[in-house]
């Protein structure tokens, strides 16, 4: 069995952890108890710990793009227009207002 020392990696505490993505360290407790999308935590004892190279990770994998990059690579496709009155947007409903029109 492999043991973890702290220079494996090195270690956030859950205060770390909540300064780096803006959040209070309470907002993080909340996240871990509803089960959200959090890097992988460990416990010692009563503290939460995290590896900041598995942060660095998840970080990575959740990253967005601000508006000027997205500018940046182009054109968007047009958005898909509203439904007018009476009408609808779900291809598969489109045969009960035609039947329903012709009752």
């Amino acid at each position: 069995m492999q043991t973890l020392r702290p220079t494996d990696d090195e270690w956030l505490s859950l205060a770390q952890f909540a300064r780096i993505v803006g959040n209070s360290p309470g907002s993080i407790y909340n996240q871990i108890a509803r089960g959200d999308d959090l890097p992988p935590y460990y416990k010692f004892k009563q503290y939460i710990r995290f590896q900041k190279s598995e942060c660095d990770a998840w970080l990575a994998k959740h990253r967005r793009m601000t508006a000027s990059a997205q500018l940046a690579q182009g054109p968007r496709p047009a958005p898909i227009p509203a439904a007018r009155a009476g009408e609808t947007q779900r291809p598969w409903e489109a045969h009960r207002t035609a039947d329903t029109a012709t009752a």
